[in-house]
Parts: C-alpha cells; sequence; structure tokens
C-alpha cells in the first residue's frame, strides 16, 4: 500500500486537532468510525466573468477513487508538518502545482476563500472542507498520474449535465458546484 504523509485532524468548527493517519481518515477497508480530516477544495474560473468552471477528468495511476468522472477543479488534503497543519495558501498552491501546473512554473494566484464547511457525504467519510477559487485562462499542464484531461465549461451546462448523469460526476462537484451557485445568488 502507498506510503502518505499525515493528514489533519480537527474538530466540528476545523480548528486542528494533531497529525492523523490516512487509514483512519479514509482508507474503506478500516472497519469503524473514520476521523474527521481537513480537505480543500477549488474551483478555478477562466476569468472574473465566473461563467466558465475548469473542470478535469480524473484518472492515472494515482487516483484511487471517481476513475474517469469528471470533478472539481483542484483538491486534495491538508498534512501535518513539522508539528502543525500547514496553511490554506501553501495547501492549495501544492495541488494547483501538482494537478494543473505539472513540471511547469505555477503562475501568481489569488485564491480566494468562498467558505468552510462539514461534509460527510458517505457514512465512512468525514471532512471539514476548505473551499476557495481563483480565475486563471490557462494554460494548464496536467499531472498524466492524477488526470486524463480538464476543460473550461459553461456552468449551466454543468448544472444540466449533473443533473442528467449525476454518475458521471464526483461527490464534491455535484455538491459544491450547487452550493456555490445558490451563495452567488
Amino acid at each position: 500500500m502507498k506510503e502518505y504523509p499525515p493528514r489533519v485532524q480537527v474538530d466540528e468548527k476545523g480548528r486542528a486537532i494533531g497529525p492523523i493517519e490516512y487509514a483512519y481518515a479514509h482508507q474503506k477497508e478500516r472497519s469503524g468510525e473514520r476521523e474527521r480530516h481537513m480537505v480543500i477544495n477549488g474551483f478555478i474560473f477562466e476569468d472574473a466573468s465566473e461563467e466558465n468552471l475548469l473542470v478535469q477528468s480524473r484518472g492515472g495511476k494515482e487516483i484511487s477513487g471517481g476513475q474517469g468522472k469528471l470533478d472539481i477543479s483542484f483538491g486534495g488534503h491538508f498534512h501535518w508538518v513539522n508539528g502543525k497543519a500547514e496553511s490554506m495558501k501553501d495547501v492549495a498552491k501544492q495541488r494547483v502545482q501538482e494537478e494543473l501546473f505539472y513540471k511547469k512554473p505555477l503562475p501568481d494566484l489569488e485564491f480566494i476563500l468562498i467558505e468552510e464547511f462539514l461534509k460527510q457525504t458517505r457514512e465512512f467519510d468525514k471532512e471539514y472542507v476548505c473551499f476557495l477559487k481563483t480565475h486563471y485562462p490557462g494554460p494548464f499542464f496536467m499531472n498524466p498520474s492524477q488526470m486524463t484531461g480538464a476543460s473550461f465549461q459553461k456552468i449551466d451546462f454543468i448544472l444540466e449535465e449533473i443533473r442528467k448523469n449525476p454518475e458521471d460526476y464526483t461527490r464534491a462537484i455535484r455538491l459544491e458546484l450547487p452550493r456555490y451557485i445558490e451563495m452567488r445568488g
């Protein structure tokens, strides 16, 4: 089994408690209660109009779930490093670098916090989500071990496709895109 760095266990308000091993956060084979842990999810819009959202197609050898499904622009876990949780900005930069600027310099992106919330879409998966957005028109340099593609799509089109074919999309985008649209008004 692949070794993962410690994740960040949090309380119901998102306050870091300490490090937690990957198996206690996610591993489906482990029986019993999973521990709440902190993740980052984000949207990259093509521009400030926020009409077009970057959607990635999950795939590659490093992806353990959601193979072939369409997903949010970027996402991942906070790690426990040097006795503390990584900062939100550092995690956002790392995930975007790893997923969308593979072996290329990361542009100067402004990450804007949309909201933080508890998410438990499955019995065994408890997450505290830091939900961010940024604007960048591309180009992108996708990591082939994590995704098979990414493209900007119109928000209305994505919402309609999620309604018609929810099985083609990850839980994250099915939950967070409508939530964001409702908040945006």
